[in-house]
């Protein structure tokens, strides 16, 4: 059985002209079982914009003209309630309507997903559960060949006959659609499919399909929103969207998300699920090197976890606090309570936990310049992550021992070979690219600081070429960039390494990219101090401190080495009190690069000690 509604939009002005909106509408026998000799059937009604196909359904013991109409009504009072239809609509059922001509609505061709008559009783649970998955999934599947995503609501399915009472209210367009609430059984049985049915959509990350994943987790979402008391479970299908984002490194994407969930909930409906929306908020600014705003959503994380009982969230409690003593400089603290999460990760054989933890480990002590140490830990990071069967730690430990690899001498050139082809795989297989990328930046890092520029430079040129605008990772492409562009001033090549080095401005600008910058004007300077252009080399250098204090950056080799070379400058243009000065200030910074255990800050410390000892003589 089926019929043909048409919403006509009024049209005034042909600039505001809307394509017409219509909608099919038929019935199918959805299960049907005998019982004594007495058939029971269920109808399944369906409603279907003719031009996104998206569905609307709901159920019926019969399939009579008032149960359609029922349903027809109460999936258009919805969508003039959210102004998706004019409110100045004409529907029409008939050509004894307005005078107005229907053309016969034929079915879609549903041979591939035929539906099956269910011969086994259903209860109503079991049917509103199977009518809503059906909505969510699209028929069981994630992608169906010209399925597009719409704005359309998924509404809960609606059991018809038990408003047949109301029919003379129902059937005509009052208020009783806009008060209407779905009865809190069906509310709670509907709230307990979706999460099963998340359960499901976890899988397509199993599998590494974000695509998929992405687009049932917003269905879910989408669904979610439409129920009673259901903020923490739709807050949840929203920080499992925010996550994929953060894992393919879509910064803009992960912070717009949170930030509208945020925006949108109740901080004491969600409960546990606002603190690790604020974790990740907080990760974003950790990476965009903004230490104020990501300490201020971390310690709001720890906060809100810090009484939670749950497993997963307590991880997060502990990655908070850690990562807050990191960004800070406080290692000590950091590795204290490192060691303490890992005692509690140990205990609950928490093995993906466990390589998280010993990878921050390994993170402090690379930071603190110990590299072998730092190694140490990136070893037990991998074994966990490979025990753990965990790819994408797998993935993340290898990338760990590239970073280590980019400042450590002592680096096997068998296993670089073995890591390297290791994490190309890997790197793939997670859809994350910028591992791999970053590994090669690493290597490239590794063979410059030996002052190896014949092997250094065919890794930053093979990380190149594997960038594209779909790496996402504008930040690293920067860093090879640089990094080329000093092998390129090594080779006294000062205009194409300016070139380059203007090109990577431009990027970070538009990229939005606030770390490198600085980076990139203390190279500059660095090139100008060579040619001895000493005032267009401070010009740089003043740019850089700008840099440096605007995004609060907290590199003390980048400002040891800007204030160095501007009071270098200054001395040679005769400028000696500002000279002095500037050299004096460097010495505070080289003096906390270790200069026992680092040769260059020991030479760059001697230096600036002999022209201050002059200063005196």
């Amino acid at each position: 059985m089926s019929q043909n509604i048409q919403v006509k939009e009024t049209v005034r002005d042909l600039t505001k002209y809307r394509e017409l909106k219509s909608f099919s509408v038929y019935v199918n026998l959805f299960s049907q079982t005998q019982t004594d000799g007495i058939t029971r059937s269920i109808f399944k009604i369906t409603v279907e914009d003719s031009i996104s196909h998206h569905k609307f359904i709901g159920y019926s013991f019969d399939k009579s003209k008032s149960s359609i109409d029922i349903f027809v009504n109460y999936v258009i009072s919805n969508l003039e309630k959210r102004n998706m239809i004019d409110k100045q609509f004409l529907l029409s059922k008939g050509n004894q309507i307005h005078g107005t001509e229907i053309i016969p609505y034929s079915p879609p061709d549903r041979k591939k997903g035929k539906s099956t008559v269910i011969r086994q009783r259903m209860d109503h649970r079991e049917i509103i559960s199977s009518l809503y998955k059906e909505m969510i999934f699209n028929e069981g599947r994630a992608v169906i060949e010209g399925y597009s995503e719409t704005d359309n609501p998924i509404i809960p399915p609606l059991f018809v006959d038990s408003l047949i009472k109301d029919i003379e209210k129902v059937v005509k367009f009052t208020d009783f659609w806009r008060d209407f609430k779905i009865p809190d059984e069906d509310n709670m049985i509907l709230k307990e499919t979706l999460m099963r049915s998340g359960i499901e959509a976890d899988r397509y990350i199993e599998k590494f399909d974000f695509k998929n994943a992405l687009k049932l987790y917003n269905r879910l979402y989408t669904a979610s929103s439409e129920l009673n008391d259901s903020d923490a479970l739709t807050a949840g299908f929203i920080l499992k969207q925010a996550k994929i984002y953060f894992h393919l490194e879509q910064y803009d994407k992960c912070r717009s998300v949170l930030e509208k969930a945020l925006d949108t909930f109740d901080r004491k409906k969600i409960g546990p699920a606002a603190g690790e929306l604020y974790y990740y908020l907080g990760m974003i600014f950790v990476y965009s090197n903004r230490i104020r705003e990501a300490d201020n959503y971390l310690a709001r994380s720890s906060r809100l976890l810090s009484n939670s009982s749950d497993r997963e969230k307590k991880n997060i409690y502990f990655r908070s606090r850690i990562r807050r003593f990191i960004i800070k400089g406080n290692y000590n603290q950091a590795t204290v309570l490192a060691n303490r999460a890992i005692r509690k990760a140990f205990g609950n054989n928490d093995l993906k936990e466990l390589s998280y933890l010993y990878g921050v480990r390994s993170e402090i002590c690379y930071r603190e310049g110990r590299y072998e140490a730092a190694m140490e830990n990136a070893g037990l990071q991998l074994n966990n992550a490979v025990e753990a069967k965990d790819t994408v730690a797998e993935a993340k430990a290898c990338a760990q021992i590239f970073l280590i690899y980019a400042y450590w001498d002592n680096a096997s050139e068998t296993k670089i070979k073995e890591y390297l082809k290791k994490i190309k795989v890997l790197s793939k297989t997670i859809r994350k690219r910028s591992y791999y990328y970053d590994a090669l930046i690493n290597l490239g890092i590794h063979y410059f600081k030996k002052d190896d520029y014949k092997k250094s430079e065919p890794y930053f040129n093979r990380a190149c070429r594997i960038y594209t605008s779909d790496t996402k990772d504008a930040g690293s492409h920067i860093v090879n960039m640089i990094y080329l562009s000093k092998i390129k001033t090594e080779k006294k090549n000062y205009l194409g390494s300016v070139r380059l080095l203007n090109r990577m401005l431009k990027l970070s600008t538009a990229a939005n990219v606030k770390t490198y910058p600085a980076y990139i004007e203390n190279s500059l300077g660095r090139i100008y101090h060579e040619k001895s252009q000493f005032t267009e080399s401070n010009k740089h250098m003043r740019k850089a401190l700008a840099h440096i204090k605007e995004f609060s950056l907290n590199d003390s080799l980048l400002k040891a080495h800007t204030y160095r070379l501007m009071g270098l400058n200054y001395l040679s243009t005769g400028m000696k009190n500002k000279a002095f000065s500037y050299l004096s200030i460097s010495r505070g910074f080289y003096n906390k690069l270790m200069p026992e255990k680092n040769e260059w800050a020991a030479d760059a410390l001697k230096e600036i000690e002999k022209i201050l000892q002059d200063k005196h003589s």
